[in-house]
């Protein structure tokens, strides 16, 4: 090989590894994003909504996500490149159709003002990272020629209160906005059918979400975290998902998704059509004193009631055929829980620390307590429930049954817990 030859091919060597190491990604298309929001097909659902398909958009069989399914939505997923401009404070990078990517800014603080164009050439993208851990951003206002926001774009701007999506946007990356506590109010414009894993994550500070009539996803959110949330609207034209009174449904209404932590109420009644309390769907609602369910009511999620402390009163209708695990963790005001005759199995922990309790009515059909355990050792702990004065099994009951108030196996060779609040000073065991 002669010397002019290997002076070429080692030239193209070093063009190819520069190129693939270089972030060329930060260049990536509308059709990149979104391809990177919708995550893998057939990947299990958020919870246990993976069991009703039917309801949910076609992508995934429920409105919830794993991370697993979420790649870097953006596509932008290196740091800044060493090519970025800076230009009035901004740095950018331009895109192959001729506009640009904000990658980052000079000492941004207070509030700031992203303009539209950069050098003569139209802003369309906030980058990967753009403006991370920027804590002293206050308010951010964006043009409206942006159409993708970047994953982690605004990640950790602590102090950030104001931030206005154009109803340009058409993606969100991956934890846009993650540890945005300060953030108060949402609004997700209409074109944007999807967002990356959690992008609003902990947002503790929101008390308003509204959702635009293209989002077909709530991976978005974790509902869960958000405890001074108020008011949760959807856009009466979308396909997936509806809201009543400030409370969030699937578009039938035949799901309640999620009842806003902190709304003001102290008694609640779900609408007739649910068939489904979904997971986490009242979590940490402690204003509520008092819930009402449709007798259509089949499936009560996994912490659908966990820590409601002030929930007094609530009937589960004979409808319920399954309630998930931890489902009433810790409500210490219900004084009283019946399990309906269809109920066989309670995930663990379902009444965990209900220590108001003092009656529990065990239907027909229920075969394991392991749903009442205070211990991981399952069913013997009933001992944890020290207001308890009765438990009373139906007859039918092929498992247990109860004598007195006192319960035992069904054939009552075998005493499984005498109610620590039973007035009784003497008890003969049968």
């Amino acid at each position: 090989m002669n010397s002019k030859l290997f002076r070429i091919i080692a030239l193209i060597l070093i063009v190819v590894m520069t190129t693939e190491s270089a972030p060329l990604n930060v260049l990536a298309s509308t059709s990149n994003v979104l391809q990177g929001l919708q995550g893998s097909q057939g990947s299990p659902g958020y919870g246990e909504l993976a069991q009703y398909p039917a309801q949910y958009p076609a992508q995934d069989s429920s409105p919830y996500h794993t991370q697993n399914d979420i790649q870097d939505p953006s596509g932008f997923d290196t740091p800044m490149s060493p090519l970025a401009v800076l230009t009035d404070g901004f740095y950018y990078e331009e895109n192959p159709d001729g506009t640009l990517t904000i990658t980052g800014a000079e000492n941004p603080t207070g509030d700031i003002v992203i303009p539209e164009t950069l050098d003569g050439k139209v802003v369309t993208i906030i980058g990967y990272r753009a403006f991370y851990d920027c804590r002293d951003i206050a308010s951010v206002i964006l043009p409206n020629s942006i159409t993708e926001l970047g994953g982690e774009a605004f990640y950790w701007c602590l102090n950030l209160t104001n931030l206005y999506i154009p109803d340009g946007v058409i993606a969100i990356g991956s934890n846009a906005f993650g540890g945005c506590y300060r953030m108060t109010s949402i609004t997700i414009p209409d074109n944007v059918a999807i967002i990356g894993y959690l992008a609003f994550d902990r947002c503790t500070g929101l008390l308003t979400i509204n959702i635009g009539k293209s989002l077909s996803s709530l991976i978005a959110f974790r509902f869960e975290e958000y405890t001074n949330l108020e008011n949760i609207t959807v856009n009466e034209e979308n396909e997936y998902y509806s809201s009543l009174d400030g409370v969030l449904f699937n578009r039938e209404k035949s799901v309640l998704i999620k009842f806003p932590a902190a709304k003001e109420a102290t008694e609640y009644t779900i609408p007739d059509g649910v068939t489904r309390i979904e997971d986490n769907a009242f979590y940490r609602c402690n204003s509520l004193t008092e819930i009402t369910m449709p007798d259509i009511v089949t499936s009560i999620g996994s912490d659908a009631f966990y820590w409601c402390n002030s929930l007094i009163e609530i009937t589960i209708p004979d409808s319920v055929t399954s309630i998930g695990s931890r489902a009433f963790y810790m409500c210490n005001s219900l004084t009283e829980i019946t399990i309906p005759d269809n109920v066989a199995t309670i995930g663990s922990y379902a009444f965990y620390s209900c220590i108001g309790l003092t009656t529990i009515n065990i239907g027909n059909s229920l075969q394991v307590l392991d749903c009442f355990a205070t211990v991981s050792n399952g069913w013997s702990r009933l001992d944890g429930y020290e207001n308890l004065t009765n438990i009373n099994v139906n007859a039918e009951n092929a498992s247990f049954s109860s004598l007195d108030g006192v319960l035992f196996n069904k054939d009552k060779t075998t005493i499984i817990s005498y109610p620590r609040a039973k007035e009784e000073t003497e008890y003969a065991i049968p």
